[in-house]
């Protein structure tokens, strides 16, 4: 992804119900709408209630084969499962400026957060998914 189509995205609003830039969106529907426009991926829609949604959801698609578990450094477009605690969030992992998250928080909207600043907003573990 480039530079200048990071600088588009970071900003949207959080929305718990938007799907698009002008609606804002949350962390999964930000995931969807990144993997389907920047790299032509599709991920299911999902109607969450709750970081336990969240969860299951991932559960569910790593069931369906819909994306597999990294076991070596993540590449552009990989998604990014990050926890603070029992809570799951999601956004995409980019490799600019030696590689960070770009994702949607609640309370803040997209921003982009390098790797070594994770553990500061509270995301002490990552796993790394690819979208097949």
């Amino acid at each position: 992804m480039k530079d200048y189509e990071i600088g588009e995205l970071v900003g949207i609003p959080y929305s718990y119900t938007g799907k698009m830039p002008e609606e804002g969106f949350n962390c999964w529907e930000f995931l969807r709408y990144v993997q389907a426009r920047y790299y032509n991926r599709r991920l299911p829609v999902a109607a969450l209630d709750g970081s336990q949604d969240l969860l299951k959801l991932h559960i569910e698609c790593m069931d369906q084969g819909l994306y597999t578990m990294i076991h070596t450094d993540p590449i552009d477009g990989d998604c990014a499962l990050l926890r603070d605690g029992t809570r799951p969030h999601v956004g995409v992992w980019l490799e600019n400026d030696h590689g960070g998250v770009l994702h949607c928080m609640e309370g803040v909207g997209v921003i982009w957060t390098r790797r070594s600043e994770l553990l500061r907003y509270g995301y002490g573990r990552a796993s790394y998914y690819r979208v097949k």
